[in-house]
């Protein structure tokens, strides 16, 4: 919760201060198509937690639920960008190339209007 508070004062933040751009002369249109996704990633079965080296054994139970979660802002004509946080210690680059391929395959996003990050410390 306290990445996820974190994350939402930056985004804030940026768009703050690329709306204040409008005010110093600088001539943009204001940003018009944005979307946010979120996707249960919880797995339904026992796994081995990253991070907890003393832990030899499967996790037993949730705490609290996984997700992924997007931010997608810009219009086609603008070239999009997705922002990606997935709820785990780290994304490999296979992953994040795999599904870099398939937004260019299916929606044209450009692999580097693309980033994929973890929320978890």
């Amino acid at each position: 919760m306290r990445m996820s508070l974190r994350f939402i004062r930056y985004f804030l933040s940026g768009a703050i201060c690329l709306g204040a751009t409008e005010a110093y002369g600088v001539n943009q249109a204001p940003l018009r198509a944005v979307g946010v996704a979120k996707i249960d990633i919880t797995p339904s079965y026992p796994i081995r937690l990253t991070g907890y080296a003393s832990r030899k054994t499967e996790s037993e139970g949730v705490a609290q639920k996984l997700y992924a979660k997007a931010l997608a802002f810009g219009s086609d004509a603008e070239r999009p960008a997705i922002l990606v946080t997935v709820d785990n210690c780290g994304v490999p680059a296979a992953i994040r190339d795999e599904v870099a391929q398939r937004l260019r395959k299916k929606k044209h996003v450009d692999p580097d209007r693309l980033a994929v990050c973890s929320t978890h410390t």
